[in-house]
């Protein structure tokens, strides 16, 4: 009866993330000049409600200085992720807190920190989020969104209804939920299992009705569903990391004040630090908590870990160009490898603050001055630079102003398939990769820069 209650005390703790009403009296909501409308599957007034409302809210009242206002609908009233992103489209939502899941939906690059088995621990994640944190803001905004904050859903482990899954043999021919979209469905096949497809809504009806024997997730989705009643087996194996992403649109984003962005920006580090640091903590609890109440831990050895990792590993190769390009899932292993001591060099990374990447081309001399770097609310639309020329003869000699020359570049990427987004003028990773592939074809230097070797080969200068 004690695991019961921590059991509930839990309730739906973490597996969400969202963001709360801003400011608490209708008087402050009628005197603010920002207005945001956000969704989120999960229910107010529980779990981890205490955290966002402890930690996050007050950090964005400073950030904004009292001069927003955020409406927060609960527990899916407003559908389900697909239709966040669809309402947030046509502006009925500008924002929301999504699952991995979601997040996914959102920009499918995100997936590839959900490979198997990719991460050993939390310090190999935190190490990637310092390191990568402006290509995922990046790769966010050239998908017409900005990433309010990028945090933990939880390690997922295994759920078993029927019996325990602790090596290979034991996922043949059993029915996992599959939720998370082509990466989680394509793994569970490697494995021998049999994927079915379940909404998030239905995901407990379906479990206790039988139509499934397994799952994998956080533990405190299993403590928010009330699964625990059904499930008997945990094998708490990492066998991977689920992300967390709070969104908001690009022009709810970029129509707030350059102080009110730098401010948040000053203070989102350390905000989510302790967000995360807190919902591992109840992540832990949660676990202990369902052990308390009877459900039967599985234990994966070493020798059929390894096993489980071997198979799964050609998925990371698999999903390149499907999910993410190659030039993410090879800036990632070798971050990893630097944090795990390999040695493995990074090279031709994209970064928002560096200045060679998202540059207006020249070639006259003397060179111009350098341009300061990029403050971060600006990760993928910097502001215009001042328009320069690109050399030509005197009586051909063309001027560009710094998005019209992105979206020609832009233009010609697409052309040749190098470039699949919306040409837009704004320079962003994928830009930058389908520069860079350019270049390798074309047999120039791989920098990923607009310079006038580039515009040559383009026919552009």
């Amino acid at each position: 009866m004690k695991g019961f209650f921590r059991l509930t005390a839990l309730l739906f703790a973490g597996l969400f993330v969202f963001l709360s009403v801003i400011p608490a009296h209708a008087q402050q909501r009628q005197l603010a000049s920002h207005r945001w409308k956000f969704a989120t599957l999960a229910p107010d007034g529980v779990g981890w409600a205490r955290h966002i409302k402890g930690i996050v809210l007050p950090a964005v009242r400073e950030a904004m200085e009292g001069d927003m206002a955020i409406q927060v609908y609960w527990g899916g009233v407003m559908g389900d992720e697909p239709e966040y992103i669809q309402k947030m489209r046509i502006n009925q939502l500008q924002g929301a807190g999504f699952t991995g899941s979601g997040a996914a939906l959102v920009c499918p690059e995100i997936t590839i920190l959900e490979l198997p088995f990719l991460f050993n621990n939390y310090n190999e994640v935190d190490f990637i989020k310092s390191r990568m944190s402006s290509t995922f803001d990046g790769l966010f905004r050239e998908r017409g969104f900005f990433m309010l904050a990028l945090v933990d859903q939880d390690f997922d482990q295994i759920y078993g209804i029927n019996k325990p899954i602790a090596k290979l043999e034991d996922f043949q021919g059993v029915r996992f939920v599959e939720w998370y979209g082509v990466l989680e469905a394509e793994m569970l096949k490697m494995l021998g299992a049999r994927p079915i497809t379940v909404g998030v809504p239905e995901i407990s009806s379906a479990t206790r009705q039988g139509v499934v024997d397994a799952a994998i997730g956080p533990g405190l989705w299993v403590v928010g569903a009330q699964l625990y009643t059904v499930i008997k087996y945990i094998n708490p194996i990492k066998i991977r990391y689920s992300p967390s992403v709070i969104a908001v649109t690009s022009s709810a984003w970029d129509a707030l004040p350059g102080q009110y962005q730098q401010a948040y920006f000053d203070i989102r580090e350390k905000v989510m630090d302790e967000y995360s640091r807190l919902l591992r903590d109840d992540n832990e609890r949660g676990l202990e908590a369902m052990y308390n109440y009877g459900l039967t831990k599985v234990e994966t050895s070493p020798r059929d870990l390894e096993i489980l990792k071997a198979k799964t590993r050609p998925l990371w190769d698999a999903m390149v160009d499907r999910l993410y390009p190659r030039e993410l899932l090879e800036e990632m292993l070798g971050y990893l490898d630097e944090h795990r001591g390999t040695g493995r060099q990074v090279r031709g990374t994209w970064s928002a603050a560096r200045p060679a990447a998202p540059a207006v081309p020249t070639v006259e001399t003397p060179a111009p001055a350098a341009r300061p770097a990029t403050p971060p609310p600006a990760v993928s639309s910097p502001a215009p630079a001042p328009a320069q020329s690109v050399a030509q003869p005197a009586q051909e000699r063309r001027t560009w102003d710094r998005k019209e020359l992105i979206l020609a570049v832009q233009n010609k990427l697409k052309e040749g398939g190098y470039y699949e987004l919306a040409v837009d003028g704004l320079f962003g990773p994928r830009t930058f990769w389908g520069i860079k592939r350019y270049q390798k074809d074309h047999g120039m230097a791989e920098t990923g820069a607009i310079d006038s070797a580039l515009l040559q080969s383009m026919g552009l200068e």
